[in-house]
């Protein structure tokens, strides 16, 4: 899993170091024209993300409420009055064990049973500009907030994620991000999934060149301060486990171009594959799941010229819990900007916060600073059949 990591961060990276920077900065589009095409991408995907959890009931398959929650978000951005390119990042359900990136196209959605924890990640942009949601659902019969181990990896991870929301100001060093997480995470006994990493975006950049990581490793990327106007996306996820992720061998199904590879290909398929994704999401993840056989028999040759980077599916191992918050957040000197809302989760845990640094931290109110209201109230794991809305 380290290995994938530093091979997508090299690639970032290379790519990165090619670009004039003074450009990168006017691409970060931070004005008030900026903070709109965010707030419209990010209440887009808030109301995408409520009605998808309404859906997440034992017995439906996350096939199916992937690809209405990828229709729902097109839909919605069609609708708006912004002008700009405009789409989607693939909605992804993982499940349980399972880390990240799963989003199935075939035959192999997972149907949903009590008790599922469920990783729900999606994002739409607008002009280029990045709205990116991620949520923890716990799907479920019960009329009561979930305890356990699943309720510490929950609370752990929603308190990590507020607590990264109140520290990013201009002129924090990245590794005060991986040590609140690092703290907060031995609060509720677990432990980061350290490969995971927030990172900086600008328009039509989904993953920039400050990274870092959940946990420490021995692989870290270079430390960096936080700027006044730089977006992120804010990437938060805590396991019950070792917080060590590998692949189990399913096929991935999210790629992203990239575009510091530029090589012939010999077969028509994958020469028609790549021209595809150029005219749709030349620089942005997508999915397979509208690609005719022809073109994903292109897949291979891309793969192995290195034209597109897989976002591997990735597991914990079996019987323990990942939970992830994911949001936009644009930097300001008097509180950052949080673009996506989460609810306070439906769950409950027998331990606390301890660190005195932390509790003030948590203390603090933010509520002025966030763009999108979202819901105020946990969303109870019970949704009965006759509570069921179609998106």
């Amino acid at each position: 899993n380290t290995k994938l990591f530093i091979i997508r961060y090299i690639s970032i990276y290379s790519s990165l170091g090619k670009m004039d920077m003074e450009l990168a900065k006017k691409q970060q589009h931070t004005d008030d024209a900026g903070i709109e095409a965010y707030r419209c991408s990010g209440d887009i995907v808030n109301r995408a993300m409520a009605l998808l959890v309404s859906n997440c009931i034992p017995g439906n398959n996350t096939k199916g409420l992937c690809e209405d929650a990828d229709e729902y978000i097109l839909r919605e951005i069609g609708a708006s009055e912004m002008e700009g390119e405009h789409g989607n990042i693939p909605t992804c359900i993982s499940v349980n064990h399972c880390a990240c990136n799963d989003c199935p196209t075939e035959d192999d959605g997972h149907e949903i049973q009590p008790g599922d924890v469920l990783k729900i990640t999606m994002g739409c942009f607008i002009d280029g500009h990045i709205a990116m949601h991620g949520h923890t659902h716990v799907a479920g019969i019960v009329d009561q907030p979930i305890g356990g181990r699943v309720g510490d990896v929950v609370v752990a991870t929603y308190v990590a994620a507020q607590a990264i929301q109140k520290l990013m100001r201009p002129g924090l060093e990245s590794a005060v991000i991986t040590d609140t997480i690092e703290k907060v995470a031995a609060c509720f006994k677990c432990h980061p999934v350290r490969t995971n990493f927030t990172c900086n975006m600008s328009r039509f950049l989904l993953e920039g060149s400050k990274i870092v990581l959940n946990g420490f490793d021995k692989n870290m990327p270079p430390n960096f301060t936080v700027e006044e106007n730089e977006v992120y996306n804010v990437d938060i996820m805590l396991s019950t486990g070792s917080g060590k992720v590998r692949e189990e061998g399913k096929k991935p199904t999210v790629y992203q171009r990239d575009l510091n590879m530029n090589v012939q290909l010999r077969s028509s398929a994958a020469r028609r594959l790549i021209s595809k994704i150029s005219d749709f999401n030349p620089a942005l993840p997508f999915n397979t799941r509208g690609f005719t056989l022809e073109e994903k028999l292109g897949l291979k040759e891309c793969l192995d010229k290195k034209l597109l980077i897989p976002y591997a599916v990735q597991y914990e191992r079996d019987g323990e819990y990942v939970a992830q918050l994911k949001f936009t957040l644009i930097v300001k000197p008097e509180g950052s900007l949080r673009i996506c809302s989460h609810p306070p989760p439906y769950a409950t845990t027998k331990f606390n916060v301890v660190d005195e640094e932390l509790s003030a931290l948590l203390d603090t109110d933010m509520s002025a600073y966030v763009v999108n209201d979202g819901p105020t109230e946990p969303l109870p794991v019970q949704c009965k059949v006759s509570e069921y809305k179609h998106i």
